[in-house]
């Protein structure tokens, strides 16, 4: 397949077993330029695409499975997954159906590849299997899911493609679902190569355009080198269109953890986490507005001078984390929230007209925020908090009155076994249905400890 176009993909074809998919997709096991050992890819990129979050051989893709389950408020939207992994979790509600997603490791290798799940209430949801979009390669990988969903029911997914030993494998993805036939699309922004690595895209659609950040890494493997952020401008709809803007965001070198928020006029706001050199491990909270006439304006620290990055790992847990920050609009006016460990806790700060605010300065560490508005104008802010007496951590909600724990059993993630506590993903997410929230994070509770996307719906 050529890089750079789209190629159409029937719902029906999505499901098929992995040796019928591999002779269609021109699979290649050799191993490329006598490399035997997995990239070592390093410094802020993905964690799905270092070599620790490789998967183990598997029978093949699970067909579209229906269920509600374990309930009681708590719903997984991977409810076919059989005990494989399923991380970094995605979110989004167009007003009649939610669509989740999730690095999903029940692909036709095992490795993680872009799950997709649907439902009408945030309860019964349907597992419809990774989709298995893009052409196989001996230990090919995608991950990284953001979703977005119009009225018309056009889900747009963004993601990367990759693999674990080749560098010139894959790229940044743009997958598209068409609502009046089912079937998906993908566009391929820009390739991997030796020179470049395309890493954790983020995505936003206004009904009239679709948005897709991300970071560009100037290697293959991430290290000491430049990762500016990029944004590219799609019409909204199902067909296939190449982009008809490309920007860069402004101060942007160092950079990672992009976020976008409309800005209800053609135009967003962009945030995400700026460092100071390819290697610091304390950057800053950047915001910027961009208008399509006017062009950028910004960006600016809204971060406070004492903004420390948390630990990564955190006291007693070994999976990687982060302080890159999340958006919404609210009143016409960007909110944007992060987690820092600035007073020595991990704690969850909202920056909102120009002040910095601590969500909730109770418990354990914070990590993983994300936030959404209401019908009403309310934000919705959840994000995970360990537990260090017993090294777990539970899921958050504060939406206006005091945080409350909305996960119903707490996750245990040195207790799985698959990964062995060292990956949950990068970022969890939120949305809202009218005046209430879900939530949605990575769940690994008792008895087994399985990595599932768990989804608060009360």
């Amino acid at each position: 397949m050529s890089r750079g176009r789209f190629w159409s993909l029937r719902a029906g074809t999505l499901l098929l077993a992995g040796a019928l998919i591999g002779a269609l997709s021109n699979v290649s096991t050799a191993t490329p330029r006598g490399q035997s050992t997995p990239l070592a890819r390093g410094g802020r990129l993905s964690s799905v695409a270092r070599p620790d979050a490789r998967g183990t051989a598997f029978g093949g893709l699970a067909p579209a499975t229906t269920c509600s389950t374990p309930g009681a408020t708590n719903y997984k939207a991977d409810c076919n997954s059989t005990g494989r992994p399923a991380n970094e979790t995605t979110i989004a509600y167009n007003g009649t159906t939610f669509v989740a997603g999730a690095n999903d490791y029940n692909s036709w290798n095992g490795n993680a590849d872009l799950g997709y799940y649907t439902s009408t209430d945030a309860k019964t949801w349907t597992d419809n299997g990774p989709l298995d979009l893009f052409p196989h390669s001996g230990n090919g990988a995608a991950g990284d899911p953001g979703l977005a969903i119009d009225a018309a029911g056009v889900v747009y997914y963004s993601g990367i493609s990759f693999d674990y030993f080749d560098c010139n494998v894959g790229g940044l993805e743009l997958a598209r679902r068409d609502p009046s036939n089912g079937s998906w699309s993908y566009y391929e922004l820009l390739p991997n190569s030796d020179a470049e690595f395309q890493d954790k895209p983020a995505i936003m659609q206004d009904e009239r355009h679709v948005f897709v950040s991300w970071t560009r890494y100037g290697s293959c493997t991430g290290v000491g080198v430049r990762s500016p952020i990029v944004i590219y401008e799609f019409n909204d709809g199902p067909t296939s269109t190449p982009p008809i803007k490309k920007l860069k965001a402004p101060g942007s070198t160092y950079s990672q953890g992009s976020a976008m928020a409309s800005d209800g006029h053609g135009g967003f706001w962009i945030t995400w986490e700026e460092f100071p050199s390819p290697d610091a491990t304390i950057g800053s909270i950047q915001l910027a507005h961009w208008r399509p006439r006017a062009g950028w304006v910004g960006p600016r620290t809204i971060s406070p001078p004492g903004f420390t990055d948390i630990p990564s790992p955190l006291p007693g847990f070994l999976f990687r984390d982060n302080s890159f920050p999340m958006i919404t609009l609210a009143g016409g006016k960007p909110e944007v929230v992060w987690t820092s460990y600035d007073t020595g806790k991990g704690r969850t700060y909202l920056w909102s007209n120009g002040a910095v605010t601590k969500v909730s300065d109770t418990g354990g560490d914070q990590f993983f925020p994300a936030i959404a508005t209401d019908s009403s104008g309310v934000l919705a802010i959840s994000y995970s908090q360990t537990k260090p007496s017993n090294s777990s951590y539970d899921r958050y909600l504060v939406q206006g009155a005091p945080a409350i724990k909305v996960s119903t059993a707490s996750s245990f993630p040195n207790n799985d076994t698959f990964f062995g506590g060292g990956f949950i993903g990068d970022y969890e997410a939120i949305t809202v249905a009218g005046a209430t929230a879900h939530p949605i994070w990575t769940d690994l509770r008792a008895p087994t400890y399985a990595q599932n996307a768990m989804v608060y719906s009360p």
